[in-house]
């Protein structure tokens, strides 16, 4: 089979898919969404090819299509596997940073300080839309629709301070919240285990011998529902990876 593997790229305000063999990769499409100050933040496939675009989106017929009482550029977009037309464009708010999706394929949006909300998987219906406390900068979704959002401190990808989680049921309720710790920048959630794992780094001074150089670790920790040890609700560490 030629086609092993489907890709999506977002950069700018294009997205482009291809088939991938084991020695070649060919671009099936590409495709302008918006204008030079517009951006793709995230994209995801569904179970039936549809790609999923959450993107920030101010002028060009894609704009002008969207539908949604929703102030501000922050699109959901989707569109058919092919790239061939626009399914849907759903405007959910000012901005969009990041996308998930479940295993129903309902689509979960990080809104930046509107929080996060959920989409049905046509990307038509906001099913619900919830305020998260802070800047909803990345979140993930469970099998199970399970959603987890890391709101950052400082408006900054690569030093956003320790952030805090925000852990949300599939029907909107907030099931609990707990800080990061240093620079906490991305976050993934597990269902069947319950488990959310944070990632990130934090700054230290490393002596070489003759002075103290500054260096850059990165950790990961994992917080838990209930199981190992007894622990009981989101924001309890489970494991820490030891750090230097």
């Amino acid at each position: 089979m030629r086609l092993i593997c489907s890709v999506v790229l977002a950069t700018s305000t294009a997205v482009v898919s291809w088939g991938a063999a084991l020695t070649e990769a060919s671009f099936s499409v590409c495709s302008l969404l918006g204008g030079s100050n517009d951006s793709v933040r995230a994209a995801r496939l569904q179970s039936d090819g549809s790609v999923v675009l959450a993107a920030n989106v101010s002028v060009g017929p894609v704009a002008q299509a969207a539908a949604g009482n929703a102030a501000g550029r922050g699109l959901v977009i989707r569109l058919a596997p092919d790239g061939s037309h626009l399914l849907a464009a759903l405007r959910v708010g000012a901005e969009v940073r990041d996308l998930a999706l479940d295993s129903q394929d309902n689509i979960f949006a990080a809104l930046g300080r509107e929080g996060a909300a959920k989409l049905d998987p046509q990307a038509k219906r906001v099913l619900w839309k919830k305020d998260t406390g802070g800047l909803a900068a990345r979140l993930d979704a469970a099998k199970d629709g399970t959603c987890a959002v890391l709101n950052y401190d400082t408006d900054n990808d690569t030093t956003p301070g320790p952030g805090t989680v925000v852990v949300l049921a599939a029907d909107g309720r907030q099931l609990s919240t707990f800080k990061g710790r240093h620079h906490t920048i991305d976050l993934a959630i597990d269902g069947a285990s319950q488990t959310v794992v944070t990632i990130g780094w934090r700054q230290a001074n490393a002596f070489d011998g003759r002075r103290r150089e500054p260096v850059q670790i990165g950790w990961r920790k994992e917080s838990c529902v209930k199981g190992q040890r007894g622990v009981s609700g989101f924001g309890k560490w489970l494991t820490v990876n030891p750090e230097p």
